[in-house]
């Protein structure tokens, strides 16, 4: 016998849900290490002295194929996953499509690059997949992994509610996006990158809230089916 949760069945003697489990650890782990990533290679190897404007301003650096690269495996795997209804898939859906979008529609061209360096620049296409990415993220967090956390077995993760862990991550996300928005309107503080830096904020609140999922999708997975009451037993 076995029971469903969150689009996999529970038993993790099953090939598959352990598959599913170790793919979506490993997704979350590569988006929150992604701008550690960027920072590290492009300083270390490439020489680049400072951090850049935005995580998508490496879309023009050395390592834009690793930029690139992460985006589609992390819109890739959004597609496919299966939540816990209808309004989840749609909304990893639409993350997913934000994700493809920034891979390939990249922010504005540098000053220090020449107008025909063969980029295909669309800021106007730019801004609405990241709208789209981090909207369909927030609401996610704060709205969808709250779901399944209704059940008396999953609502604590030590001491904390676990939903309050999501919409915290998710009110973090959005306070990031405020303040990105208020920083790029007003011009202040450019010096200090506050646009990578709000973008990194609401990543790594995120990872946070798809590991915390992860963690209530493995303990239900986990438990076994109830056994067969003895009235049952003595009814066959």
């Amino acid at each position: 016998m076995t029971m469903k949760y969150d689009g996999v069945e529970k038993g993790l003697n099953n090939e598959l849900v352990i598959s599913y489990l170790s793919h979506r650890k490993a997704i979350g782990a590569l988006g929150m290490a992604l701008p550690i990533l960027l920072i590290v290679i492009d300083i270390l190897f490439f020489c680049q002295s400072s951090i850049r404007s935005s995580i998508s301003a490496y879309y023009y650096s050395h390592v834009t194929s690793i930029f690139s690269a992460t985006l589609c495996c992390i819109a890739l795997f959004l597609w496919a996953y299966k939540g816990y209804d209808k309004r989840d898939n749609l909304l990893c859906n639409m993350a997913g499509g934000g994700a493809i979008g920034l891979a390939l529609f990249p922010t504005t061209l540098p000053d220090s690059l020449p107008e025909s360096f063969g980029f295909p620049e669309n800021q106007f296409l730019h801004l609405v997949f990241v709208s789209t990415f981090f909207a369909a993220l927030i609401f996610l967090s704060y709205f969808q992994f709250t779901q399944s956390e209704k059940s008396v077995n999953f609502l604590y993760l030590g001491n904390v509610k676990r939903k309050y862990i999501h919409r915290i991550c998710a009110v973090i996300m959005l306070f990031s996006g405020i303040t990105l928005l208020i920083v790029e309107m007003s011009g202040v503080l450019q010096q200090y990158s506050p646009t990578f830096w709000a973008e990194v904020i609401a990543i790594e609140a995120f990872g946070v809230s798809w590991f915390v999922k992860g963690l209530t999708v493995k303990e239900a997975v986990s438990v076994p089916p109830s056994p067969p009451s003895e009235e049952a037993s003595v009814t066959e």
